[in-house]
Formats: structure tokens, sequence, C-alpha cells
């Protein structure tokens, strides 16, 4: 039977002036014939945002653009992977984010990309915080 699982990373430019040079980067996960899960950190209400925006939806105005995608059985293998790296990021307290040099919405996709590292994506320069040290 074919799986409608799907995993997607998307980037879009971010806000004001830091979009001359910075992108933030969300998650989507959809296991089988479930709802869409979008996650994003932010640096306002609650840390892990899941939820606050449409799945593939612009932020602030910027069309995103696909980063990895990832369907049916190899979705599959990877959701509940990311959902328990998702669970067990560190920096997801009030007071954690930091847009320079992280932990960041870019700190936090990088962590969950680790942790499966057979996606292989590797994160564009103008993702900052991205190679923030997590030790």
């Amino acid at each position: 039977m074919r799986s409608d699982s799907l995993v997607r990373d998307y980037s879009a430019r971010t806000v004001r002036w830091k979009g001359i040079f910075a992108i933030h980067i969300w998650i989507v996960l959809k296991q089988g014939a479930g709802p869409y899960e979008r996650y994003d950190l932010t640096a306002w209400g609650d840390s892990i945002r899941v939820n606050g925006f449409i799945p593939d939806g612009r932020w602030f105005g910027q069309v995103p653009s696909v980063i990895y995608a990832a369907d049916g059985a190899t979705a599959d293998t990877l959701i509940p992977r990311m959902r328990a790296a998702i669970a067990d990021y560190r920096y997801r307290n009030h007071g954690d984010y930091n847009a320079w040099p992280g932990p960041n919405s870019n700190t936090f996709v990088a962590t969950i990309l680790a942790a499966v590292p057979e996606i292989g994506v590797t994160l564009r320069a103008t993702a900052i915080g991205k190679d923030f040290s997590l030790d």
C-alpha cells in the first residue's frame, strides 16, 4: 500500500534588513493520512511553534523554496526520528533564542537534520546559526 507520508524542509528570506543576507528554515511532516505538522523555532510565543503557520506558506511575504523532500516509505522511516530530535532539542526555552550567532531557527533545523544524517542536506551559508556549536 502506498504511503501519503512526506517530509519537507522549506526556506525563505527573513524579514526586514536581515533578509538581505539571511534565511529562515522550517520543517513540515505528514505521517500517512494524518495532518500536516509545521515546526518553526521563533523568538516569540512558543519557542518551537507547531502549526503556527501554513505548512508551505510564505514567511512574512517571502515565497519559500523546498530544500529537502522525501515521500512515502522514505518519509515514514524519517518522521519518528525527526520527531524524537524535535522533542529532545535543548534550546527550546524562552530566552534561548539568539539571532546571532545562535541558537536560532536555523540551529534548530540543522540539529534535527544532523539527527537524521542520511537526509544529506547541506544548509546554505545564508542559514545564519546553522553552525552554532551545541557543545
